[in-house]
């Protein structure tokens, strides 16, 4: 995703596959112009590649500039500009054509990507930000509801089914 939460630790793997011992990995960041603001210090200084894609975002009916989710002012803006993302697939599609990539990794919320990248029998690996904590929660809380069971919004209850005691509010 176009976030920076979701852009850090995509940057941080590209570094991890470009420092890596076990071979001759070449990483490759494809981004938007205003995005690849984000990495061009870290990008000067190394051997990562970067690659630009336009994003359309007047074009779809968003300011100019609009190329990350922080710059969404409604939430309107976020849904269009999540929905559009998929207008990147096609020149996606044009770049992967040019590359010699071994493998894609795409944010989760680029479902299309895996489409862009099978065309060019290119595997494609989903980056999902959200911890295995996080959805271990997000299921407990889901199918045994401990929330239920407390009189107001500041009483904690335990999450059940952890190996350790965990504790949260409602609030």
């Amino acid at each position: 995703m176009m976030a920076h939460g979701h852009m850090i630790p995509t940057f941080d793997m590209a570094k991890l596959f470009f420092s890596s011992t076990i071979a001759a990995v070449k990483s490759t960041i494809i981004t938007t112009p205003l995005n690849a603001l984000a990495f061009l210090s870290f990008i000067r200084s190394s051997q990562i590649d970067l690659q630009i894609l336009e994003f359309p975002s007047a074009a779809v009916g968003l300011l100019e500039g609009v190329e990350n989710l922080d710059h969404c002012t409604s939430d309107e803006m976020h849904i269009t500009f999540i929905m559009d993302t998929t207008l990147l697939q096609e020149p996606l599609q044009r770049l992967l054509g040019e590359l010699r990539l071994d493998c894609l990794i795409a944010d989760m919320f680029f479902s299309w990507a895996t489409c862009a990248a099978s065309r060019f029998g290119i595997p494609r690996l989903v980056f999902n930000g959200t911890s295995f904590f996080e959805i271990c929660a997000w299921e407990s809380m889901r199918m045994y509801k401990p929330f239920k069971d407390v009189e107001s919004d500041s009483e904690p209850f335990v999450l059940p089914n952890f190996p350790h005691e965990i504790k949260l509010l409602r609030t």
